[in-house]
């Protein structure tokens, strides 16, 4: 039977520790608590009327999602990103074969949201759902340009980032070496699925953790996920802007 890629470096690469993962999450949390309340403040105090507006909430979540690349950066420093998370490029055809999976774990979804939507007695019900639980639907018509900058840079780049390194990256490093690929790529997938709090999105996030898991085992790194993920947001971000017919603010 042939190798993996990520098991034919197993034997060499340096292992994701229990104690860097503790590091990493807390030193994520702790850079959270201190610069998120920084800034909750400083946006309150620059906001016209902060207790009607979106943004200091919003810069909250930005930072939140911004601080885990930062914190694994620090842990593990740019090689320990490449050779410990496998942050790493591969060749082209692993992105190829992401985009196979993506359209896979699409067509799995569509699939479970009809049967919710047949089990709700609203075709139409889950998948909307779906699309204002998963991005900032619900913020989108009052934001200023501000506004519009923190939730397009945190929905399409950041959120995918943080979470492919939080769960494909560190916790998938950690399992790996302790159980099995099918044992890490479900409980993965199940951790990623209780992140996301909202009911719609548990069988959605428990497919696509799946799908994206099986992923970062075939390819041995984390980057083809990373683009699977942009492409997810991407996509409910635009189905957001075409059910709102949103005015982007000049």
């Amino acid at each position: 039977m042939s190798m993996t890629l990520d098991e034919e470096i197993e034997s060499t690469a340096p292992p994701v520790s229990g104690r860097s993962v503790l590091a990493v999450l807390g030193l994520w949390l702790g850079l959270s608590a201190v610069l998120g309340a920084a800034g909750w403040f400083a946006a309150s105090a620059l906001t016209p009327h902060p207790a009607a507006s979106e943004t200091p909430t919003l810069v909250v979540v930005f930072l939140v999602y911004a601080l885990f690349p930062v914190s694994a950066l620090i842990v593990y420093r740019p090689s320990g990103l490449r050779d410990r998370l496998r942050f790493r490029p591969v060749p082209v055809r692993f992105f190829a074969l992401g985009l196979l999976v993506w359209l896979v774990v699409l067509a799995a979804c569509m699939v479970v949201l009809a049967v919710l939507g047949l089990a709700s007695g609203s075709l139409t019900g889950p998948a909307l759902s779906l699309v204002r639980d998963a991005t900032d639907m619900a913020r989108i018509p009052y934001a200023n340009g501000f506004d519009w900058f923190l939730i397009v840079v945190r929905a399409l780049l950041l959120a995918g980032l943080a979470e492919e390194l939080l769960f494909r990256g560190v916790l998938y490093g950690w399992l790996r070496r302790r159980l099995p690929a099918w044992a890490t790529i479900l409980l993965t997938a199940a951790l990623f699925m209780v992140e996301h709090i909202y009911p719609v999105i548990f069988p959605i996030a428990f497919l696509y953790g799946i799908g994206v898991g099986w992923l970062r085992e075939r390819c041995g790194s984390v980057l083809p996920g990373f683009v699977v993920h942009v492409l997810t947001d991407t996509l409910l971000f635009v189905i957001a802007l075409v059910l709102l017919g949103a005015h982007v603010p000049a």
